[in-house]
């Protein structure tokens, strides 16, 4: 699938085009340039790069993205996030708030509905554009145009950061957020290189980036690793330790969290327990899990591109530069790089991990991409393989999955098809039956159906742990009555036990171009039995 071509519109001469990366060994004390200097890293692609055929691709790249805005059937997580908002809190289980917040409010501008869902990623990807243009300005101050051309191309042709920079997972915000805190993080670290009373401004702004995305996604922690490692081991900026305002910022960032900290200690840091004990609790086994693992390796490559393994491995050569801006920021990319990967593809032996929690380390690789690439057809393969897959991908979500065509199944994709229906299904039972409640046997479902319906006051009904159990949305009022709705990812057993009676009062099947997608069964629960009394 991965096709490539050649770019042909070079204006230079293959004479005059230059290496972008000088191999060169990094001195153990880095120079201190002045402040205007030019880059010693050759940053000539801006004479033999034309941006015609970029500006073609990133037309294609960002209808796709809006086709991904407005048509894909919403995803489990992003309806299982709208009833938080509804629900507003200080923090959630599964999840920081920060992202939850600003569904509720786009929800309410804009209604419960798609575009209310997902206003806010355009939000954060104006800031995340933004925070390409301020890097491409000091990477490239002489073609920073064509810079930020480049680096947006190939971050919407990865179909992972094309995807959850449009769908509200909490990605959106930590990609924006996190690239803010590089640069702030490098801009200060470069000016206190060239003199140890610079202004401390941009270290403030870090601090408060790096805060707020803590304030989104547990992974932030990656980039505060990251830059803590860096002020302790580099030795421009181990005199660092020595000054205030490090340990100043550190505490606004902790500051930044203090709703998520509340919400912890209010409930037993049951959510801190999840994301470090709970969720990986395979991570205990010694025993090597070759289906995870595989999985993990092949989901990156295909959802983030194969291609960019190429200038994933430049970035660690080392190369020139007298820069201090570049050479810190390069330095924060390697570090949250490392961590973020080994972290992953280490549990990922353990156990299932997902591609992309990777989403901010493939990002700080892209910022320096126009100074890495060599050759143009590994931009135009990683676009054009990135293209058709989120073409698949676009279909998949917006009629059925692809696998259905060929006779085979695709039940977690499968289950985002149809809630509309659904829902319209719920409503018809709803008015012959009258139950006195809604139930499904999943929290996935209890999302979905919540969105579909614009109604929070459905329960979950499951034995797993979710922020329902948070919210009252988990057993009913004793002896009551409820319509259930169950997916093939319910455990029925344990529902049937939570009542005096179940019986089932429909098979529903979603179909579409004549094949069934999904089946799922309407039952009737009466007489719930409280826990204490099971």
């Amino acid at each position: 699938m991965a096709g490539f071509f050649v770019f042909s519109g070079t204006k230079a001469s293959h004479s005059n085009q230059t290496k972008l990366i000088q191999s060169h060994k990094l001195s153990k004390e880095m120079p201190v340039p002045n402040q205007n200097s030019d880059f010693a890293v050759n940053t000539s692609f801006h004479t033999w790069v034309s941006p015609k055929p970029l500006i073609a691709m990133l037309a294609i790249l960002f209808t796709l993205k809006l086709a991904f805005a407005f048509f894909a059937e919403v995803a489990a997580d992003e309806a299982y996030y709208w009833t938080w908002s509804q629900m507003l809190a200080l923090s959630y289980y599964d999840h920081p708030p920060l992202n939850v917040w600003l569904i509720g409010i786009t929800d309410a501008v804009f209604g419960t509905n798609v575009v209310g869902l997902r206003a806010g990623t355009f939000i954060s990807f104006a800031g995340t554009l933004w925070f390409f243009w301020l890097f491409a300005k000091r990477l490239s101050p002489q073609a920073p145009g064509l810079h930020l051309l480049l680096t947006v191309v190939v971050f919407l042709g990865a179909p992972t950061l094309l995807v959850w920079s449009t769908i509200v997972y909490n990605d959106h915000l930590l990609i924006f957020l996190s690239l803010g805190a590089a640069y702030y993080f490098a801009d200060y670290f470069a000016a206190f290189a060239r003199d140890k009373n610079a202004r401390v401004r941009s270290l403030y702004v870090a601090a408060i980036l790096l805060g707020l995305a803590g304030l989104t996604k547990y992974n932030a922690a990656f980039m505060g690793v990251a830059v803590a490692g860096l002020v302790v081991l580099h030795p421009k900026l181990r005199l660092m330790l020595l000054k205030k305002h490090i340990y100043a910022a550190g505490i606004v960032t902790v500051l930044c969290l203090t709703p998520l900290l509340l919400w912890n200690i209010g409930n037993d840091f049951l959510s801190f327990k999840l994301h470090v004990s709970t969720r990986f609790e395979d991570g205990r086994d010694v025993q090597f899990h070759a289906a995870t693992f595989l999985r993990y390796i092949y989901s990156t490559l295909l959802y983030f591109g194969p291609l960019m393994v190429i200038p994933m491995i430049a970035l660690f050569m080392p190369f020139k530069n007298d820069d201090a801006f570049v050479e810190f920021g390069v330095w924060i990319a390697r570090a949250v790089i490392l961590t973020s990967l080994v972290t992953f593809t280490y549990l990922s032996t353990r156990g299932s991990v997902h591609w992309y929690w990777n989403c901010v380390a493939y990002t700080l690789m892209l910022v320096y991409l126009p100074l890495l690439i060599r050759h143009m057809w590994v931009v135009w393969g990683h676009v054009i393989f990135g293209i058709l897959v989120t073409l698949v991908g676009l279909f998949t979500v917006t009629v059925m999955p692809v696998a259905y065509l060929t006779g085979a199944t695709e039940p977690e994709s499968a289950r985002m098809i149809g809630w509309p229906e659904l829902a319209r299904r719920t409503e018809h039972h709803v008015q012959n039956i009258a139950p006195e409640y809604l139930a499904t046997t999943t929290y996935q479902g209890t999302g979905n159906l919540g969105f579909a319906m614009d109604n929070v006051d459905i329960y979950d009904l499951s034995d797993k742990v979710s922020h329902y159990n948070f919210v009252d949305r988990k057993n009913l009022p004793a002896g009551a009555n409820a319509l259930i709705l169950h997916d093939r990812f319910g455990e029925l057993e344990d529902i049937t036990d939570k009542f005096r009676s179940v019986r089932k009062i429909e098979d529903y099947q979603i179909v579409r171009m004549d094949r069934v997608v999904s089946t799922y069964e309407f039952y009737l629960g009466e007489g719930f039995i409280p826990p204490q009394d099971q």
